[in-house]
This record gives C-alpha cells, structure tokens and sequence, in this order.
C-alpha cells in the first residue's frame, strides 16, 4: 500500500524575497537554487511534526482488501475510486463508504487493485510563526551546507528548528 501526493496548493512557507533577505543575498544568481530549497524546507516542517501544513491531493494505492485507510488527515473528500484487475482499469466506482479516515468498496466488480484519489484540509488554517522560522533555519542549513560531509563529519544541525517545531508535532520527542 502506497500514498502519493498528486498535486497540493501552491502555499510553501518562506517566498523566495523572504529566503533571499534571511540568507542576506542581493543578487539573483542563486535563485534557483534556491527556489528549489523551499518546497523541500516546506515538506521538511511538514514531515517532522507529522501533520497537514497546505491541503493537497493524495492517490492511495492498494491490493484489494475489505478496508482502507486513508491515513492520519483531515480528509475533505474522496474524489475517485478505481478498480483494477491485472493492471487494466475494470471501473470507476461510487460505490463505497467514507467513514472517518477509511474506505468501504461496497462496488461487486471483480478487481485486484485498487486506487483512491482524495483530497485533505490542512491542520492549520493560520500557520504558526514558529513553521516560517523553522523553515528559514532548515533553509540556511541547507543553502549553506551544501555538501553533507565537512573535513570527516556531518554540520546538518538542525536542533533550533527542531526546539521551534516541538510544540507542534504528534509523536517526535527531543
């Protein structure tokens, strides 16, 4: 069983002018990079305090079974339901229950697979300051530190960010 992001808003938690100011660049040579750094510092606040920071969509992906269960988000909607058999699509189905964080297929069709596109809320309608924070210092580890290794060990600290995101997570203890 798998879950993949198929799109979320466009909503990362540092604009490139506020990365640009934070790490002090005047110039624009560097804005690729770190362009590229911001969606990662977003997952990384994201994925360590374990909770929904923008709404996306998901696709769960599964062999078949009596029940699925979508995971631990606030989930809004279930948008399709795709029956599979041998890897070739056998239906597209309404006929399934959402209760909580899980599916029923109440569908007959005979399938083997199957794959569950859903859309979740975030769990934070207004973002904390502390994600921004923590966010910039993973940023400026990151922009900074671009290699992993520095004369025989590791320099990634990132204790500030964790201590700002501590509060904030669900099962992470320091």
């Amino acid at each position: 069983m798998s879950t993949t992001v198929i799109s979320k808003e466009e909503s990362d938690l540092v604009t490139l002018a506020e990365a640009k100011k934070h790490l002090r660049i005047l110039h624009n040579r560097e804005d690729d990079y770190i362009t590229g750094l911001i969606p990662v510092v977003s997952q990384m606040v994201e994925e360590t305090i374990d909770r929904t920071i923008v709404g996306k969509e998901l696709r769960l992906s599964s062999m078949k079974n009596s029940l699925y269960y979508l995971g631990d988000y606030n989930i809004e909607s279930v948008d399709s339901v795709k029956l599979y058999s041998e890897n070739v699509l056998v239906s597209e189905t309404d006929d399934y229950i959402l209760k909580g964080k899980t599916v029923t297929v109440t569908d007959n069709a005979d399938y083997d697979s199957i794959e569950i596109e859903f859309t979740v809320t975030t769990d934070y309608p207004v973002l904390p300051t502390a994600f921004k924070q923590a966010a910039l210092l993973l940023l400026g580890d990151l922009f900074n530190n671009r290699q992993e290794m520095i004369m025989g060990r590791s320099v990634f600290n990132t204790n500030a960010a964790m201590r700002l995101l501590k509060p904030y997570t669900k099962y992470l203890t320091l």
